[in-house]
């Protein structure tokens, strides 16, 4: 960079005529060159840890960066499992209910079932009674069972 003050040819009678690369330099001026010489190391020291300094920073920075650019990555892959749960859970909900509404439908059908088959089993009692009662020669008990017969048929008639 420049020259070192102990590289600097002393200027005394020896060396007065002397030509040299280095151009000669007087006692005040090397005097002057060591008096400064502190604050120049100090100003050399100050510019070092600005830009160490702001290096750092710069490092931090840039290793933040790369935290938030691999955060917003995680985030972006994250809400993209979210939604796709979210439809399949929309999907199972609607299953769901399509399956709830198939076995309320199967229930009300049993029920009717049900019914029916009583009162089949209603008129098939109705006539047993009435055959029993023939059997047996019992008129009252044959009125009885008629009538009974009569309703519960009519009734299953109307369902068939």
């Amino acid at each position: 960079m420049g020259v070192a003050i102990e590289q600097l040819p002393p200027v005394d009678a020896e060396h007065a005529g002397v030509t040299s690369a280095a151009p000669a330099v007087s006692d005040a001026v090397r005097a002057a060159v060591v008096a400064r010489l502190p604050w120049v190391m100090l100003a050399v020291v100050v510019c070092l840890s600005l830009a160490v300094g702001g290096l750092v920073p710069q490092a931090k920075l840039g290793h933040a960066r790369s935290q938030l650019s691999r955060t917003r990555r995680e985030l972006a892959s994250t809400k993209a499992a979210l939604a796709t749960r979210t439809k399949e859970r929309d999907a199972a909900k609607t299953e769901l209910s399509s399956a709830k509404s198939n076995l309320n439908d199967a229930q009300q059908s049993l029920n009717f079932q049900g019914s029916q088959l009583g009162t089949l089993k209603a008129c098939l009692g109705a006539i047993r009674d009435f055959g029993i009662a023939y059997d047996s020669g019992d008129a009252a008990g044959q009125e009885a069972a008629r009538k009974t017969l009569i309703t519960a048929c009519r009734e299953a008639d109307r369902l068939l």
